[in-house]
């Protein structure tokens, strides 16, 4: 059912499905899986406010260098930032890590605003 709800929702409408209810169990769904997954990691390795503050601040650059309305940029990205920043630990210190992530957003941001994948586009199209 849920495979068909993110396929094609209005088909599954026309067949007698109740579309909301199922996002809504979808959505009830993630919840309970993220509550456990993050509730037996703070058990295993105990909690910090913080800890996945870094995380998001990396995905936020990989979208936003990997482009607008586009999928697979991010994704692009997110792996080449990783295998960037693995580089940098390995060659130089863990320290630079963070500053590489940030200088490679400020370059994307000066010379290609639009990301890896997106499209030049104006400002009245946005």
């Amino acid at each position: 059912m849920l495979i068909a709800l993110s396929d094609n929702p209005i088909q599954l409408s026309l067949l007698g499905h109740d579309v909301a209810r199922l996002r809504l169990l979808a959505f009830g769904l993630s919840g309970i899986f993220t509550t456990v997954a993050a509730t037996l990691t703070a058990l295993d390795v105990g909690f910090d406010p913080q800890g996945g503050l870094s995380a998001v601040l990396i995905a936020i650059v990989a979208t936003i260098i990997g482009g607008k309305g586009s999928f697979a940029g991010p994704v692009i990205c997110g792996i080449l930032l990783g295998i960037a920043r693995s580089q940098v630990v390995w060659h130089t210190s863990a320290r630079w890590e963070d500053a590489l992530t940030f200088l490679l957003l400020v370059l994307f941001l000066l010379f290609r605003p639009q990301g890896i994948l997106g499209s030049k586009a104006r400002v009245e199209a946005l």
